[in-house]
């Protein structure tokens, strides 16, 4: 992962994490889940929080990584219908218990915890 404190903008740090490895700093001020959502969108990369309010912006994983992940998503989504929840990709982030918000490459979610959130919080 590449330290860029001298990076400026978010559109400099999004070049530098789509042309290498992921690309780690600080803002003046914690972004919110909407901001790093707007970003993701904009940018076609992944934005989350890491520890004590830094971001973290990933390029696309592409090639093996991307077959393995798709592998890993069929098989949790098997195991979705059987025993219920919901198997989810990339897309979604959430907030564990932890306090930053997390990305995982796949994960599943019980229906117990699906019916706390609120609709907004399904949405991110």
């Amino acid at each position: 992962m590449v330290s860029a404190p001298a990076i400026e903008t978010i559109a400099a740090a999004a070049e530098a994490a789509r042309e290498g490895p992921p690309v780690c700093f600080r803002l003046s001020s914690p972004a919110s889940d909407e901001q790093l959502a707007q970003w993701a969108g904009e940018f076609e990369l992944w934005f989350e929080d890491g520890e004590e309010g830094e971001i973290i912006i990933t390029g696309p994983p592409g090639g093996f990584a991307s077959d393995h992940t798709s592998e890993i998503i069929i098989d949790m989504g098997t195991w979705a219908r059987i025993t219920g929840g919901r198997a989810r990709d990339s897309q979604r982030g959430f907030h564990p218990p932890f306090g930053r918000r997390w990305i995982p490459d796949a994960s599943w979610v019980s229906e117990e915890t699906l019916a706390k959130l609120t609709e907004a919080q399904k949405r991110l």
